[in-house]
């Protein structure tokens, strides 16, 4: 999956993220610009879960008004999250 086309889409200022899409889900490849500290992470349309599965974190994360939030530690923090299309 990570060599597949990457969707367009921006989630969110300060963000570096990738949009892949396959089996029914949607996954966000996310890190900061630099820095830490907390993010939000807008949805695209048709991504609907309630939930963000932060992926090999054993943690989940709701999703209101269409976005999330999650913290990131430090500059070289990333995250991996699984939501259904």
């Amino acid at each position: 999956m990570l060599n597949t086309q990457s969707s367009a889409w921006t989630f969110g200022d300060g963000l570096q993220t990738a949009l892949k899409v396959r089996d029914g889900y949607a996954y966000v490849f996310a890190m900061t610009d630099g820095g830490s500290g907390s993010r939000s992470l807008a949805l695209p349309p048709g991504v609907r879960g309630k939930t963000v599965e932060v992926v090999g974190e054993n943690r989940t994360l709701p999703v209101a008004d269409g976005k999330f939030t999650d913290t990131f530690a430090n500059e070289d923090t990333h995250h991996v999250y699984r939501l259904i299309i």
